[in-house]
């Protein structure tokens, strides 16, 4: 059986698990579940795998393989539900922009691609270790979702997309918790003190403040659902579309003139 936790570790676990549970019961009481549905879903695993874990560790199947690897599991499943929750948030702010999200979709997804080819490949070299494995494996996930939540939130700046409060805290709190974990992989894997308490406390402290920002997130009253942009009205699009396409024909000839001239 595993040592009992200390005063301080107890508290945190107990901080998370109610914070965890503030997100979802006013999830429940602002319907926010509908617009936000893998990241509802991600914050109730994560509960259930924490207080799975606290169980588990408390008993003597602290030290088996199967705690082992239910562990691990958990915790690229908890990885893979944060980054579809990304791309569900991704999609509810740029639906209204189909130029962006067209822009948007491929750069990610590009990335995504580039990213999870890389971590696929650093894993293999870890085949034989399991430990090494998951461990390397969970890392290059987790800069991957930094990488492209960085890369969400700068196209929403460059754009100016007008992110409703809810989702723009969420995103905010995602992408301080996996910056902060790929800063710490990077400093932990090339310092003689890795195995430091502090590395831990820092891991932690990431995660406490991105579920403040998100109980934060989930308690300000928000708009229900993302606004669209304003389109023009149908008879003023009439009115002056004749006027643009005569315009851009002229601008055609013109460009067509200096390229045979």
């Amino acid at each position: 059986m595993r040592a009992p936790l200390s005063t301080p570790e107890l508290a945190i676990w107990v901080a998370l698990g109610a914070a965890e549970l503030s997100i979802l019961a006013l999830g429940l009481l602002r319907h926010s579940k509908r617009e936000l549905q893998f990241f509802w879903a991600y914050i109730a695993a994560l509960f259930l795998r924490e207080v799975s874990w606290f169980l588990i560790a408390g008993s003597s199947a602290y030290y088996t393989n199967w705690a082992f690897y239910f562990f691990w599991t958990s915790e690229f499943a908890l990885s893979l539900m944060r980054a579809l929750a990304i791309g569900e948030i991704c999609w509810r702010c740029l639906r209204g922009y189909p130029s962006v999200w067209h822009l948007t979709f491929k750069l990610l997804a590009g990335s995504a691609c580039l990213l999870l080819v890389w971590s696929v490949w650093s894993v293999l070299q870890y085949a034989n270790w399991p430990t090494k494995l998951f461990y390397v494996g969970l890392q290059r996930f987790e800069l991957m979702q930094a990488v492209l939540l960085v890369l969400l939130l700068a196209i929403a700046v460059h754009y100016a997309i007008r992110l409703i409060p809810l989702y723009r805290l969420v995103l905010v709190g995602m992408c301080l918790y996996s910056v902060v974990q790929v800063a710490i992989n990077e400093i932990s894997a090339h310092s003689l003190f890795s195995t430091f308490h502090w590395f831990d406390a820092i891991r932690r402290s990431s995660f406490e403040l991105a579920a403040i920002i998100w109980v934060y997130a989930f308690a300000r009253p928000a708009p229900a659902f993302a606004d669209n942009p304003e389109l023009l009205p149908q008879e003023i699009y009439d009115q002056f579309s004749p006027r643009v396409h005569d315009r851009l024909r002229a601008l055609n000839d013109r460009l067509s003139e200096i390229w045979l001239s």
